[in-house]
């Protein structure tokens, strides 16, 4: 399309040749095409879309405005682009304005309170105190305290699940537990406490992985939003060009949610002790806290 062409647009309208809507997608693709003609190669491409997209809800009201007799459309057409891509700056600035006074006055009052705060002197209120630190326990401690009481097979089974749950086993449970196997109390809560130091660095790699499940669920839900105000709009030009990115981007973070749920279902990502910790506590082997917990689960199979 060229000038001529553009020029051409008003009385095609009138002629009803094409319609408004029809004209207004035209001259949006020209001006896809063509931005350099209206200056704004000097802005992103970010901005380019905004304003075309600008340009999609308004751009009915150009052919009302019009009048053939101060010029010809394509002038009177690029200062209404100018006056779109002034005004996007305008409310642009206008946020960024706000945003730096609302930053100004929260380090404003931040400062003031610091200064407040550091008048009081703190060592009036402060007293001498011993740091609680609860008392702690070898592998190897915890392993002979527990080899002094004779255990049957289904204590050691019990013991070998409350271990392995040390992160998610509540107080009620292990005082219910040492209640009905009649268990020495201080030691299990010793051994619990062994099992869950133990499991500090998976603590931190399990909480990014609930950040990250979390952030895929948003930005899943945001593409939908995404396309779904796309089809509101009933604008095919501006719908076809995002609907492909957008779907794509969807599709990434839905296989990135379906992994992250499947690691959590599937125990990849629990709190759990190592077997070979929970081993050394109880002075056996490997092999015999894995046929425990085959036990317990046969068990539960059983009952159900």
């Amino acid at each position: 399309m060229k000038n001529f062409d553009l020029n051409c647009i008003p009385l095609q309208i009138k002629k009803g040749i094409i319609t408004r809507k029809q004209a207004v997608h035209s001259i949006a693709t020209f001006l896809l095409d063509n931005y350099r003609i209206f200056g704004l190669q000097k802005y992103d491409e970010d901005f380019r879309g905004d304003l075309i997209l600008s340009f999609l809800e308004k751009g009915e009201h150009l052919f009302e405005l019009f009048n053939p007799e101060y010029g010809e459309f394509f002038t009177f057409l690029y200062c209404f682009i100018i006056s779109l891509s002034q005004t996007k700056m305008k409310t642009l600035a206008r946020k960024t304005i706000n945003e730096k006074c609302i930053l100004a006055e929260a380090i404003k009052d931040l400062k003031e309170k610091e200064n407040l705060y550091n008048s009081i002197c703190y060592q009036t209120f402060e007293t001498g105190k011993t740091p609680f630190r609860a008392c702690s326990m070898n592998a190897k401690e915890l392993r002979d305290a527990f080899a002094a009481n004779t255990r049957s097979k289904q204590d050691k089974k019990i013991l070998v699940l409350a271990l392995k749950s040390s992160f998610y086993i509540t107080d009620e449970q292990i005082k219910k537990i040492c209640s009905l196997y009649k268990m020495n109390r201080e030691l299990l809560y010793q051994m619990i406490q062994y099992c869950k130091a133990s499991i500090d660095d998976k603590k931190v790699k399990h909480e990014k992985a609930l950040q990250r499940r979390n952030s895929e669920y948003f930005l899943k839900n945001k593409c939908y939003c995404d396309l779904e105000r796309l089809k509101s709009k009933e604008d095919e030009s501006v719908y076809y060009i995002q609907e492909e990115k957008i779907k794509r981007k969807q599709n990434k973070h839905n296989k990135n949610l379906d992994l992250l749920n499947e690691n959590f279902k599937n125990g990849y990502l629990s709190l759990r002790p190592t077997t070979k910790t929970v081993a050394d506590i109880l002075g056996i082997c490997e092999r015999q806290v894995n046929y425990y917990i085959s036990c317990a689960r046969r068990n539960l199979e059983t009952n159900k």
